[in-house]
């Protein structure tokens, strides 16, 4: 049987490191002041700051968010076209409210507003756009109630405690609390907590 003698030693390259670096290192020193100020913010100005820094403009859609947020993303732009839509329409909270003018014009306004920008946000790893979200999924029954309680003040009508609730259509209050469950859910949370910045 015929053998083979090794015609090289070993070097170092073949044998393991065990997770040490390969080349020597010197870390960089740098001199630290105590003193130095820094000057504190409140947490909210400081998330608001750094949630419009560095957006994507041309980043509506994030594939790597968990399937709740997928969803909730896709709703929350779709119910932001509604509502644009509904601006323009009397019959319901959001076009009853813009047309008595004032405070509740800038708070329908507000609402058609959050959909768009929370999914924009969400979509740009933004934890504001989470809270905007939540804030745009619920506003359609605050919107009602404050039409209901606009129209008993105003007229001295009242509206059933259905129509305050659930609106016109079962199927757009469906959609509604679709949106309010997909986003308040324990992995949106979880993802949004842990992964939004």
């Amino acid at each position: 049987m015929l053998t083979f003698v090794p015609q090289i030693a070993f070097t170092s390259v073949d044998l393991p490191t065990l997770g040490r670096p390969t080349n020597v290192m010197k870390p960089l020193r740098t001199h630290y002041s105590v003193t130095t100020y820094v000057p504190r913010t409140c947490h909210t100005v400081a998330m608001a700051r750094h949630s419009f820094s560095q957006l994507d403009p041309k980043r509506w859609f994030d594939r790597m968010l968990p399937q709740t947020l997928q969803v909730a993303l896709w709703l929350l732009y779709i119910d932001g076209a509604y509502a644009i839509l509904d601006l323009l329409d009397r019959t319901n909270a959001i076009g009853y409210l813009r047309s008595r003018g004032g405070l509740f014009v800038l708070l329908s306004l507000a609402a058609c507003i959050s959909y768009v920008a929370g999914g924009f946000l969400i979509a740009n790893g933004r934890r504001l756009g989470w809270y905007l979200g939540i804030g745009a999924s619920l506003s359609p029954i605050v919107l009602r109630f404050l039409m209901a309680f606009d129209l008993h003040s105003t007229y001295n009508a009242s509206m059933t405690l259905r129509s305050e609730i659930f609106g016109n259509s079962m199927i757009s209050f469906a959609f509604e609390a679709a949106l309010v469950a997909l986003l308040l859910h324990p992995q949106s949370r979880y993802h949004a907590k842990t992964w939004l910045r």
